[in-house]
């Protein structure tokens, strides 16, 4: 950003939660949680965020993040795992659930 920028002695605190420089007290509404929170969500991604500031020239923050696993590719997945026809078997026996067990689809089992 181009605001006042932080001074080096305030930049320890900067993450810290419910944690407002004392400039930072002259109507900017905030209680001090955004910058935590984010450190957080970020280091628990694998990540690292930075900020570089000057004062009077402003303030710049960088994070990076590991890449995730790339997908799959298309032409690793066997033809008969996806497609209109890949839960047949799934859809007979949600019919019959005595499919492949030898029972007729009908019959029921009497309990003793």
């Amino acid at each position: 950003d181009s605001g006042r920028g932080i001074d080096s002695e305030h930049l320890q605190r900067l993450f810290q939660p419910f944690e407002r420089l004392a400039s930072a007290y002259d109507g900017i509404e905030g209680t001090g949680v955004g910058l935590a929170l984010t450190q957080r969500l970020v280091e628990a991604m694998g990540g690292i965020i930075r900020v570089d500031s000057q004062v009077d020239v402003g303030s710049t923050f960088s994070l990076d993040l590991p890449l995730a696993n790339p997908a799959p590719d298309a032409a690793a997945v066997p033809a008969d795992a996806v497609g209109p026809d890949a839960d047949r078997t799934d859809r007979r026996q949600v019919r019959n659930p005595r499919a492949g067990t030898g029972a007729p689809a009908g019959s029921r089992k009497e309990r003793a």
